[in-house]
């Protein structure tokens, strides 16, 4: 059975915009100034969604 080339194609894409959404330790270590410990601790906590762990960083700390 062979796959069907529009599939590939969708899939493909999808994996793109996937990878977009999501931190890897690197990635989120080098664009808030993290250490890796840091990076991997806030990754296992909140998970690797962009959205939410851009919320997390930036929030300003209570008065």
């Amino acid at each position: 059975m062979t796959r069907n080339t529009d599939e590939d194609a969708q899939l493909d894409i999808f994996r793109r915009i996937a990878a977009g959404a999501t931190y890897t330790t690197y990635t989120l270590a080098e664009e808030y100034g993290l250490s890796d410990g840091q990076a991997r601790a806030l990754i296992r906590l909140h998970g690797p969604s962009r959205e939410k762990l851009d919320r997390i960083i930036a929030a300003q700390p209570f008065p």
